[in-house]
């Protein structure tokens, strides 16, 4: 699973080399990690085969804000990849959708 912005792969954008299969099992109070609801959360959107302690990550903080889903406060902790985005809305009955989606691949 890659996530698109504006039909970009930002992940592959940041950072080429990290993997994102991850997300098949992680999950946040029993929702998929990138479930958005008021109570904003830090995820990992692209991390290393090893650790992210050693290697880094591209951490986002998801949140729901109205009827937009907001990406903010982007960080590579990584020694490698390019710039992070500034904060990404998503609408977010289309967000819900793609979420939902996921959930039963």
């Amino acid at each position: 699973m890659r996530p698109l912005v504006d039909g970009r792969d930002v992940c592959d954008e940041i950072w080429p080399d990290g993997v994102t299969q991850h997300w098949d099992w992680q999950q946040h109070e029993g929702r998929h990690l990138l479930t958005a609801t008021a109570a904003a959360h830090t995820i990992a959107l692209v991390a290393p085969e090893c650790d992210t302690a050693c290697c880094g990550a591209v951490w986002v903080t998801v949140r729901r804000e109205g009827r937009y889903v907001v990406w903010t406060d982007w960080e590579n902790t990584g020694v490698i990849g390019g710039a992070v985005p500034a904060e990404v809305r998503f609408d977010a009955e289309q967000y819900d959708a793609e979420v939902a989606r996921l959930e039963w691949s």
